[in-house]
This record gives structure tokens, sequence and C-alpha cells, in this order.
């Protein structure tokens, strides 16, 4: 490209190519005419590498931002290979994933942001049913630390068995757990009383036997596991430990890296009620399965 004050040439970067455009300013005005404009490109529309200097996050967000509030599962794969076709730019991974973040940053607020509504969150809330219930914490240095909420239509239709807590994991910028108190109600369905955030919970024994240990299922090891995990004493803890211990010793080596009180019944630090499975919480989990990678509020 050659320029100055008062005339500009420009042409394709692939020498062969026939693409050029000559134009010159107009005297006395902010005005430039195009003389010359040979509009046909022979050469490969792809330019050469990743990305180009003009074509940036936000230029590939304004781009897309239809596809996507149209499909919030529209891909970073889609996003490259739109951009590709369109403009015939080649754009990394990392580009298209803040692009595509800047659009449903603007359609459901950023997470950093998010934590600062909870306040105005839970005033609204109580103003629509008094019997709301929230308990908001904090750690030392005013960190988000919990954050527990109940319903009151919720609370008005618990009357009198709940089941104990259960969790899945959020999928979003920041990781935690949101545990679920649940109960059954008078047509046998599951009714989530109450809600929490918190940064940790108990394991799934089910999940640690199978995906974790990768043990075949009725195996003596595994039985002993499952007793273990079960035994309400220390002393019964031990035994069946030391039983799986003999019989497969790098099981056995695994499962006392793991915090004790995370699975085990004898020292488990809040209230199993002999639940050592999510059975409950994988159908909680199919229901607010696209709820969980968004902001907190």
């Amino acid at each position: 490209m050659k320029c100055n004050d008062h005339k500009i040439t420009a042409r394709c970067h692939v020498s062969d190519c026939p693409w050029r455009i000559k134009a010159r300013q107009v005297p006395g005005i902010a005005q430039w005419w195009v003389k010359k404009f040979d509009s046909q490109h022979t050469c490969s529309r792809a330019i050469g590498g990743l990305g180009h200097r003009n074509c940036d996050a936000a230029f590939i967000a304004a781009f897309v931002r239809e596809q996507v509030v149209a499909n919030e599962k529209y891909t970073l794969k889609m996003v490259q290979t739109e951009i590709l076709r369109q403009h015939g730019v080649k754009i990394s991974y990392w580009k298209a994933y803040r692009a595509r973040e800047l659009v449903l940053q603007e359609m459901r607020g950023d997470f950093e942001s998010s934590f600062a509504l909870l306040p105005s969150y839970m005033q609204e809330s109580r103003s629509g049913d008094a019997e709301t219930c929230f308990q908001l914490l904090y750690q030392d240095k005013g960190h988000f630390h919990h954050f527990f909420w109940a319903f009151g239509a919720a609370i008005r239709a618990f009357r009198k068995h709940c089941r104990p807590l259960i969790e899945t994991f959020l999928t979003g910028k920041f990781r935690g757990c949101l545990l679920t108190a649940s109960c059954i109600d008078r047509n046998n369905c599951i009714l989530p009383l109450a809600w929490a955030v918190v940064e940790a919970h108990g394991y799934c024994i089910y999940h640690l036997s199978t995906n974790l240990l990768h043990a075949p299922k009725n195996t003596p090891a595994w039985r002993r596991f499952w007793a273990a995990a079960r035994a309400y004493t220390v002393a019964e803890f031990n035994e069946h430990m030391g039983k799986m211990k003999e019989l497969n010793p790098e099981q056995y080596k695994y499962v006392v890296k793991l915090p004790r009180h995370r699975w085990a019944t004898d020292c488990f630090l809040g209230r199993r009620y002999s639940m050592l499975t999510s059975n409950c919480a994988e159908t909680i989990n199919s229901v607010i399965r696209h709820l969980k990678g968004l902001p907190i509020t």
C-alpha cells in the first residue's frame, strides 16, 4: 500500500492477484475520488496465519451476536467457521471464546458484578414473599463465602420430612457446589425446598467406587469399601478398611488419601441420614443443567 496526504494506492498482498484500488483526494473538500478499483480476487480469501489486527473479539462478537442469542449452544468451532467463510480470516480458539463470552455477558451479565447484586436480589425476593429466607456469608476480606436461600412457597409446601442435602457442581467461571434440600410431596414428586452455594460437599460413594476406583461391582474389596463408608463407629470402619487393604492394597492406598470426613459416615461433619449416593441429585441436576453455568444472580 502506498499513500500520502493526497492519494492512496492499495493492492492484494498476493502478488499475482489483480485486486487493487486507487483514490485521490478531491481538492478543497474532505472527500476522496476512487479513480480505479479492480474488485475481483483471484487468490484464496483466507488470510494466512491466525487472526487479523482489525478482526478483534469485539468485531467478531458484533458479527455473531444474532447467532449466539438465537442458539446459546453456538460452538466456538462454529464461530471460527463463520468468520472464515464471511471474511476469509482464520481466528484462534481463544479469540472465538472471548467473542462469544462478550455476547453471553451482554445477555446474562458478568460473573464478577453478579455477586454484588446478591443483596438487591434478596431484598426484591423478600418484597414479593416475606417468608423467603436468605443468608449471605462473607470471608474476612469481604469475599463471597456461602449463600443460602429458601423460597417462601417451598417452605409453606414443606411440612413433615426433608431429605438430606444433595449437590451438583457449578460450571460457570467460579466453581463451587449448589446444594439443595428436597422432600417428596403428596404426588410423590421431588420438591426442592432450599438452596445454597458453597465451596465443597460430601462425596458420592457410588461414583467413588465406580469412576475413581475403577472397581468391579460386588468384589470383596468393593463390598468392604461400601461397608467402611456405612460404618457408624471408628472400630467398625477400621475393621473394614483393614480387610480392604488385605484384598486390594492399591485401592486401599487411593482411598486413605481422600478426605475421610467427605465420605465416611463415622466422621461425617453433617447429617448424612445413611444416604451415600447422589441419585436424587442426578434428578435435580438434569432439571437445572442449563442454569449451572450462569452468573449467581
